[in-house]
């Protein structure tokens, strides 16, 4: 045999082989949109509630399909043990344990508050399993059983697991078998290198024991290894639900399928899809058989056998070449067609061990066609599979299974567009420039041309794709779809890639739909307190201006299950942002309000949220009745001055008609010499001596008497007044007047008025409230009790 032969030969069998190979989905990862590539994740578990929790370098992480919240940021607790990386995770019940460097904690799920257990104490938790009811906590040099260390005493420990009925306990040189039911411990592997991580294979009865340089599948009745596989620091292992093995190292992902075959997946920096880092930590697999990766550079994940499968062209080929599928049809014996800008492939038995491809491309030695860009793929009524692009018509052959290209004479291009057939079997062929009605002549293999009419428009098929994706509620991502209502199935072109939807299995998926607001974020700073959240009622301060409510139905898919709508009160319903899910308020005014939120394919909300904002100090309960005490004390102030005012007005008019009237009867009293102001002063003359000479005091004293009697009726003489009229400071006035009486000024001019007063009263001429504003007094009871301490006795009773 010729070289020449031999390796075409070998190009056959190589073909050959590739198109029977069952595919394998670990080619393109959903990698959470680069939300955790700066995390190194070295563990992963879930919630009841759907919540993903990662353990990471930089502490406790949730995720729940949409947003990734680091939970143990600036907790005092963590902080203030200085807990170091987060290392593993387990759910109990209602809570997180949490194997950290330095110790161990308890978070809670319902109020998202850590506790510190009070074991292991400053110790690095190398392992967390459940056995029964019992959990396990290893570190480097003891095993606890539920807070309490206990029997074995090994050293130098790395890792810890169990298959329900034994504890494996790695170490540095060895493996442990541990009984806890007869407390047997029982050494099964010896002379190895860091005994790092274990799986055990229930349906085999193996146990997989990753090594510092290998993974050894130990028989555990025989007590021996079946085989060994070569690989860098196997970090962990599990199982897919293919029935592959995956074991994380620290140089990439290691795939084992059931023939011993491995492959290696690393990480690539040309492709977004690629594995997210190539040191592989942790593996978590959920309900819905979906596998999550744990790496240096974040989460990679690996979808289940949820409603949508999504394959990668080369897990399906096994080359690295790529294609664009702009067109993708499923036909009626159940082939799977895909064009693109890379030629057409043909995929049977998908997802079956009896799936095989064929890939039609320009110049392949097997497959040819003629060009390589596909616009269109039809059958026709009779089974025929009609294929249109860049190189004009192609028809099937199923003997051949191969294409026959129709040539039409009639246009420049033979670029072919869309192929619609008509009932009487003619066919409506629109190419580039222009619609024909025509056939197929198989002799000459030509397009026979029976009417040219205007180009139709083909906007139709582009609508006509919009409208599959808005049936099912998919996103705008995808450059195809077709939609295969008799197979409950719709197929969707993508780049590099394609996805078959289940249709039943979605529909299911939003029969049992789960729905939560998992947080709600304040000023884009801080989040709200857990409990309130669970009470579904938050109350918020003035200051808080933007309010951004998280919520999620916890879809890992990489594809929206739902879309949404909320409102706020009684509004109208408003689209949620998709893929987002979260909902923005800003600038809530002092209220209550409610936000409800439903599901796009219901009428009725799903789930509600109370929300209270309260007042600022200045529009508060309290301050509205400060304003209207306020309010209150300046109008009865300004009453009271209004009445004041007329108090006064009508007291000056009283004491202008009483003066009025003394002044007429002292006019009387003045006829008659007997004017009180002259013996007034003689009695101050007699005072001042015998010889009626009196001194510089007393004459000072006699001049402000006179003022004082000649100013006696004005209510407002005082001191000041005093002062101004006689020309003295108010100290000097002060000092003489309490030399030569006795008396304050004060005092002194009340004296002078009640001496008047007295001796009006005396005369029995005036009234008392005459008297009173004869001599200065403006109020009724004030004058009354200053007389009555003088003359012990009431003005009105007084008799002289």
């Amino acid at each position: 045999m010729t070289l020449g032969r031999g390796f075409f030969l070998l190009l056959f069998v190589t073909t050959v082989l590739m198109g029977t190979a069952q595919p394998q989905p670990y080619y393109a990862f959903n990698n959470l949109d680069g939300k955790t590539q700066h995390l190194c994740v070295r563990s992963m578990t879930q919630s009841a509630d759907g919540m993903m929790w990662l353990a990471t370098e930089q502490g406790l992480y949730g995720y729940d399909g949409y947003h990734l919240i680091n939970r143990s940021q600036e907790d005092k607790l963590v902080d203030s043990m200085d807990a170091g990386s987060f290392n593993h995770l387990m759910v109990t019940g209602d809570s997180l344990l949490i194997g950290c460097d330095n110790g161990l904690l308890s978070f809670d799920l319902r109020t998202y508050q850590f506790r510190r257990l009070p074991y292991p104490i400053d110790e690095m938790v190398k392992g967390i399993v459940r056995m029964g009811s019992s959990i396990w906590v290893a570190t480097e040099g003891a095993i606890y059983r539920d807070g309490n260390k206990c029997a074995p005493s090994l050293t130098s420990i790395v890792s810890l697991y169990t298959d329900e009925q034994n504890l494996y306990i790695g170490t540095t040189n060895a493996v442990y078998r541990y009984d806890p039911t007869v407390q047997q411990l029982e050494k099964m592997v010896d002379g190895i290198t860091y005994a790092s991580s274990f799986y055990y294979d229930r349906q085999e009865q193996l146990l997989w024991l990753g090594t510092a340089s290998q993974v050894r599948v130990w028989d555990i009745k025989a007590r021996k290894a079946v085989y060994t596989i070569k690989v860098p620091v196997a970090k962990t292992i599990c199982a897919d639900h293919y029935g592959n093995k995956l074991v994380g190292t620290d140089n990439g992902l290691y795939l084992i399928g059931k023939d011993r075959r491995t492959k290696a997946v690393f990480h690539d920096a040309r492709r977004e899809n690629s594995l997210a880092g190539d040191a592989v930590w942790s593996f978590f697999r959920d309900q819905h058989n979906t596998i999550w990766i744990g790496t240096n550079s974040g989460v990679s994940v690996i979808p289940g056998d949820g409603w949508m499968t999504t394959y990668t062209l080369p897990s399906i080929t096994g080359q690295g070449t790529g294609n664009q599928f702009f067109c993708v049809f499923s036909d009626s014996q159940g082939r799977l067609w895909l064009g693109g800008s890379n030629g057409l492939l043909c995929l049977e038995q998908l997802g079956k061990d009896t799936q095989s491809y064929r890939w039609y491309r320009m110049n392949d030695p097997r497959y040819p066609i003629p060009h390589n860009r596909i616009r269109v793929i039809v059958e026709t009524g009779n089974g025929s599979i009609l294929v249109g692009g860049d190189m004009g018509l192609m028809q099937y052959d199923d003997a051949s299974q191969q294409f026959r290209r129709y040539v039409i004479d009639e246009d420049p291009y033979n670029w072919v567009y869309d192929i619609k057939e008509r009932n009487n079997g003619e066919l409506l062929l629109t190419t580039f420039t222009a619609t024909y009605m025509a056939t197929l002549d198989k002799a000459t293999s030509r397009v026979v041309v029976r009417r040219t009419l205007p180009r139709a428009d083909l906007a139709g098929s582009m609508s006509k794709m919009q409208a599959v994706l808005l049936h099912y509620g998919l996103s705008g991502k995808y450059l195809s779809a077709y939609d295969d209502a008799g197979n409950g199935v719709v197929v969707l072109g993508g780049t590099d890639c394609f996805s078959v939807l289940d249709t039943k299995k979605l529909k299911a998926s939003r029969t049992n739909r789960n729905l939560a607001i998992t947080d709600i974020r304040i000023n884009a700073e801080r989040y709200v307190d857990r409990a309130a959240l669970l009470q579904g009622k938050v109350v918020l301060s003035p200051e808080d201006r933007i309010i951004d409510v998280l919520f999620s139905d916890f879809n890992y898919l990489g594809e929206p299950t739902h879309h949404f709508f909320y409102r706020l009160d009684e509004g109208e319903w408003v689209p949620a942002h998709a893929g987002n899910n979260t909902i923005t308020l800003t600038n809530l005014g002092p209220g209550s309000y409610t936000l409800s939120i439903r599901f796009s394919d219901s009428t009725t909300e799903a789930l509600s949220l109370a929300i209270k904002v309260k007042a600022p100090w200045y529009a508060s309960t309290l301050a509205k009745l400060i304003y209207l005490l306020v309010v209150g004390c300046l109008v009865f102030g300004l009453y009271y001055i209004l009445r004041q005012r007329q108090r006064i007005r009508r007291e000056q008019a009283e004491h202008q008609a009483v003066m009025l009237q003394a002044r007429q009867k002292e006019h009387e009293l003045l006829s008659d010499n007997e004017y009180l102001a002259t013996q007034l002063r003689l009695k101050l003359q007699e005072k001042a001596g015998e010889a009626g000479v009196l001194s510089d005091d007393e004459k000072v004293l006699l001049k402000l008497t006179i003022l004082i009697e000649e100013n006696l009726s004005d209510a407002d003489l005082n001191v000041n007044t005093l002062s101004e009229l006689s020309g003295i400071s108010v100290k000097q006035l002060y000092r003489k007047i309490k030399a030569m009486t006795g008396l304050t000024t004060v005092a002194y001019i009340r004296d002078q008025r009640l001496k008047k007063a007295a001796a009006l009263l005396a005369k029995g001429t005036f009234t008392v409230s005459e008297v009173m504003y004869m001599v200065g007094f403006s109020n009724a009871s004030y004058f009354a009790r200053c007389f009555s301490e003088a003359y012990k006795t009431l003005p009105s009773d007084y008799k002289g």
